[in-house]
């Protein structure tokens, strides 16, 4: 437990497989909000994390005021594809993106074996969470490998297989109408009172992005943290390493403590 403004506030860390039924991770994430002793929960979410914590909010959202135990007041999402990869920023990493997937295929495998496993600090990814993070950056790298040398085409073919599991739980990422339909939901969940964040990070004195961003009306609900970095992939990957990007990382607690403070003054009669 933390104390915030002499008030009790839990916290927990939830893993999650990144393969299989989208749909069926955001059933096992409700559940799992649904029995916490908590009936206003913040989430801080990163990734593909994001889009689950939204499509959680959405479903207890529909759900009778009866059946439903707990409100979401937030979420705070780090680097999150809500209008999937940046595939020109990746494209030009395919090779190194395409090499790690390949070699992450027992990764992958365990995934689904973490919820029994001890919690690890922020700073390091648990196995899940670093295969799904690549097996994103993989599809975009997909579509530019074969554009590429015959090398680098045998690493997509190589990659297919490891990735080809992850398809479902990524479909997010490409499913356009969905995207749209996400976000919209969320504005009308803001203007009824839900507090959202959308952190993306971009390269120091540049433009690129690991994410697609969003056009207007949308864009107002993100902004960027610049990264002293020349890979956007590595920075996604590591975005939480204390020692590799100090001043971010800095920057990312004090988004987190703001954000969660935000939502206390504005929930306070609730918490």
């Amino acid at each position: 437990s933390l104390s915030l403004t002499g008030k009790k506030v839990d916290y927990s860390i939830h893993n999650y497989p990144t393969h299989g039924s989208n749909e069926h991770r955001v059933e096992e994430f409700v559940a799992y909000l649904q029995s916490q002793n908590c009936p206003n929960i913040v989430i801080i979410a990163h990734s593909m994390g994001g889009l689950l914590s939204v499509d959680a909010a959405r479903k207890l959202r529909n759900l009778r005021q009866a059946d439903r135990k707990v409100n979401i007041c937030g979420i705070l999402a780090f680097d999150s594809p809500y209008f999937g990869v940046n595939p020109s920023v990746v494209g030009n990493q395919t090779e190194k993106v395409l090499k790690t997937v390949s070699s992450f295929g027992s990764m992958f495998q365990s995934a689904g074996k973490l919820r029994d496993e001890p919690i690890k600090p922020a700073s390091s990814y648990g196995k899940a969470a670093v295969g799904g993070i690549f097996a994103v950056a993989a599809v975009a790298a997909f579509a530019t490998a074969y554009q590429s040398s015959p090398a680098v085409r045998s690493l997509a073919n190589n990659a297919v297989n490891t990735v080809a599991q992850h398809s479902e739980f990524l479909g997010p990422l490409w499913m356009i109408d969905g995207q749209f339909q996400r976000m919209n939901e969320l504005k009308v969940m803001i203007a009824n009172g839900f507090i959202f964040s959308g952190i993306y990070l971009r390269r120091l004195g540049g433009s690129e992005t690991f994410i697609i961003l969003p056009n207007e009306p949308y864009i107002s609900l993100f902004r960027a943290i610049e990264f002293d970095v020349t890979d956007p992939v590595d920075a996604h990957t590591h975005m939480f390493d204390d020692l590799k990007f100090t001043k971010s990382y800095f920057e990312l607690l004090d988004e987190s403590v703001s954000f969660c403070t935000k939502a206390y003054s504005t929930f306070k009669t609730q918490f």
